[in-house]
């Protein structure tokens, strides 16, 4: 089980980090904005991220070579989930959720307030959120 209040104390505020040329620190452009990953892990057997994401950004769709877990630390988001290109399921994000898409499986992430989350995804994956389907 995981105890939200000890991965809430890991907040920091976006205003309040030094960005230096570091492997550990990724910044991602997507639209609406950017973001950054503080890669926490990273292994042949999972690649473990935290990110924050400002409001307005969007993740669009896209899949992985593996299972992918998003946990919602703060703030709130919808994930849509695809089948075939159609919309499955959109599941909304609040602190304390959790959601696992299955290797291959179509999602995007559209971030409604400023939000941390926490991506895992087993088994690891290079330069994680990388590793998109098409990627080599």
């Amino acid at each position: 089980m995981v105890d939200l209040t000890k991965l809430k104390k890991l907040n920091i505020e976006l205003d309040k980090i030094t960005l230096e040329p570091n492997k550990e620190i990724v910044e991602y452009m997507v639209d609406g904005g950017k973001c950054i990953g503080f890669n926490l892990l990273h292994n042949l057997d999972i690649s473990i991220q935290k990110a924050f994401m400002p409001k307005g950004t969007d993740f669009p769709r896209h899949s992985h070579r593996a299972t992918e877990w998003l946990l919602q630390i703060s703030g709130e988001a919808e994930l849509t989930i695809y089948s075939n290109g159609d919309i499955e399921d959109i599941v909304s994000m609040k602190p304390g959720s959790m959601c696992e898409i299955p290797e291959g499986k179509g999602h995007s992430y559209k971030v409604l307030s400023n939000s941390w989350l926490i991506g895992i995804t087993m088994p690891g994956i290079k330069a994680y959120p990388g590793g998109y389907i098409g990627d080599e």
